[in-house]
């Protein structure tokens, strides 16, 4: 029987362990490839909102939280990456901000994940 952390050393170990773990689950999709934005342990808010990205019945969701939490790093960068990369495999991603600042820095954040995570990459890349 697998333990909690023989599964996260392989995970972490073997490419072909967290290519399959990722691209079913956006929480360890998140842990994995996004952990250089984590300062702090995930809370249970965190946990609900990666729920309901997971959810396949669920087709809107409205997630309010305070400034700073990691909405926008959780939802537009994360899970737009996922959407398409992931199980969902969602052939478009539509991201709706206030002001033209707002999407240019979205959209921004989105390519330096693409041509600067080494590990996103080499695991599910080449992205063009």
């Amino acid at each position: 029987m697998i333990n909690n952390n023989n599964l996260m050393d392989s995970v972490i170990k073997d490419p072909v362990v967290r290519q399959k773990v990722v691209c079913e689950s956006h929480l360890m999709f998140f842990l994995v490839y996004f952990s250089h934005y984590v300062k702090y342990a995930l809370a249970k808010f965190h946990e609900e909102i990666f729920r309901i990205t997971e959810d396949d019945e669920n087709k809107f969701a409205c997630i309010v939280a305070f400034r700073g939490s990691g909405k926008s790093t959780i939802i537009t960068t994360s899970y737009t990456l996922w959407s398409i990369l992931g199980k969902q495999k969602k052939k478009f991603a539509l991201i709706i901000c206030q002001t033209k600042a707002q999407a240019k820095q979205h959209m921004m954040n989105l390519r330096n994940e693409l041509e600067e995570n080494r590990l996103l990459k080499s695991d599910l890349g080449p992205f063009q």
